[in-house]
């Protein structure tokens, strides 16, 4: 070996020394300071939570990527261990913007402002203007002007993802690290139902009054915020699972495991009592359907799952999760009832603020001026079209058409140019049917698309590492083509 190959050896092997040394270093600063801090009594949370943005940042600079992917994982989790909903939203908000802080940082210093293209960006700069001049005329525009920061750093998160990963195989593995996360979800889920709350999800009891769960007949929440955000949620990833099942060239193991999986997915779903979520799952299984109509593991599939899901209703009819889906047509059923009432209310304020809105994020500030005799409170219009009409105005109703015309054609355009490419195809169908079975449960939601929910924030996710998918894909495509035409 020359001298010159081991000098560039042993620089090599220092770069990836060194960023190991700062963070062993910043650990014994960080257990000083430990100490120091508890000899003055210094508040733990304080400090803790200034050692976590030292360590973030650290990592943001040596190793961004990890940082991301560990984010991505993150998302679905909000109320886990001892930290409150808010906290929990708060410290992954401030890592997506350490993380943009740090990528804009480094681009500056490099004199590097090529950032890579989504089909999605004009979209999302539409809808930001549109929100900050709904923000602008709002009643509330601190308030406003916090959840605009919020959409722009999931957006932006959205746009790191797409620059900063790279390759089918980091994908595909994040995609199952994803899956392995819902897997957690659901277990999680299943151990509150089996143990009770005052086990499972304190953090969240916390924040909430005990009659409240009394009224929604103890639905499952798991780690999200409330029970439709759990259905949103395993409704996002259960056609993800489902496209890898069927698609994928796994281990028959992994396939079993894949399919006791979508069972516990349908399972728990049935327990948190969304039916809003559970009808946008059997619309992404028609619209599966269709592209795999050849497919008859799918179609056996299905008849298992329906199986599994009528044992699951059965089990649970003494919880009286039976009789919550046979009140769907039940004139007293006051979900149903209540929900007319609200689209009602949010169909007047629309009337009234047609132009502009009322402002992003200001629903609930608004509705008791005109809010009906049943709900008094209420978080948001359970309708998206109706909640961007009501906020954002004209504009809104715009953006709302422009992002489900732009999803569809876009989706079906990457299923037609990945068909013969063997792991992007299952995600390209997978992530058609999560947007297909957010956009029919958005009928009955309206925080979990293009909100700042955990759900908006998976499904960004998926929207990102569907555009990196694509890209991958394509160049397999172009060598292939290249080498074909070489032979």
């Amino acid at each position: 070996m020359t001298a010159q190959a081991r000098s560039g050896e042993t620089r090599a092997t220092l770069r990836s020394a060194l960023p190991l040394a700062g963070l062993a270093v910043l650990g014994l600063v960080a257990g000083a300071a430990a100490l120091l801090a508890s000899r003055n009594g210094t508040n733990l949370e304080a400090f803790v939570a200034v050692l976590g943005g030292l360590v973030v940042l650290t990592l943001a600079l040596v190793r961004p990527r990890l940082v991301i992917y560990g984010l991505i994982l993150l998302l679905p989790v909000e109320t886990i261990g001892p930290l409150s909903l808010m906290q929990s939203k708060v410290i992954k908000l401030a890592v997506m913007a350490v993380l943009l802080g740090v990528e804009v940082a480094r681009r500056c210093v490099r004199h590097d402002a090529r950032w890579r293209r989504s089909p999605y960006d004009l979209f999302i700069l539409a809808f930001l203007a549109s929100a900050t001049l709904s923000t602008m005329l709002s009643r509330d525009p601190l308030g406003s002007a916090r959840s605009v920061v919020q959409s722009a750093l999931i957006f932006g998160f959205f746009a790191l993802i797409v620059n900063r990963v790279e390759g089918s195989r980091t994908v595909v593995r994040l995609i199952y690290a994803m899956l392995v996360v819902a897997a957690f979800v659901t277990v999680y889920g299943i151990l509150q139902k089996q143990f009770g709350y005052g086990l499972f999800g304190s953090a969240y009891i916390r924040q909430k009054i005990i009659t409240y769960y009394e009224i929604i007949g103890r639905r499952l929440f798991s780690v999200l915020n409330n029970p439709n955000a759990l259905g949103g949620y395993l409704g996002t990833m259960f056609p993800i699972a489902l496209a890898m099942l069927l698609l994928g060239k796994i281990r028959w193991y992994w396939r079993a495991a894949l399919a006791g999986l979508l069972a516990l997915m349908g399972l728990v779903m049935l327990w948190a009592g969304s039916r809003g979520a559970l009808m946008g799952v059997a619309a992404a299984a028609g619209v599966m359907l269709l592209l795999l109509r050849r497919n008859r593991v799918f179609l056996i599939l299905l008849a298992l799952i329906l199986l599994l899901s009528l044992a699951g209703i059965l089990y649970t009819y003494q919880q009286d999760a039976l009789a919550r889906y046979l009140r769907l047509y039940d004139s007293l059923d006051v979900t149903l009832s209540g929900r007319w009432e609200i689209w009602q209310t949010a169909v007047q304020i629309a009337r009234d603020h047609w132009l502009t809105g009322i402002g992003f994020y200001t629903w609930t500030a608004t509705y008791p001026e005109y809010g009906l005799s049943f709900w008094k409170t209420v978080d948001n219009p359970h309708n998206l079209l109706l909640n961007m009409a009501v906020e954002q105005g004209l504009p809104g109703v715009v953006l709302y058409f422009w992002f489900v015309i732009l999803f569809l054609v876009s989706s079906l355009r990457f299923v037609g140019q990945t068909r013969r490419v063997a792991w992007a195809y299952p995600l390209m169908v997978g992530i058609l049917g999560a947007g297909v079975s957010r956009i029919v449960h958005e009928i009955f939601e309206a925080d979990t698309l293009l909100g700042v929910s955990s759900v908006a924030e998976v499904f960004w996710a998926l929207l990102a590492l569907q555009v990196v998918a694509m890209r991958a894909a394509r160049k397999e495509q172009a060598i292939r083509a290249e080498s074909g035409g070489r032979a």
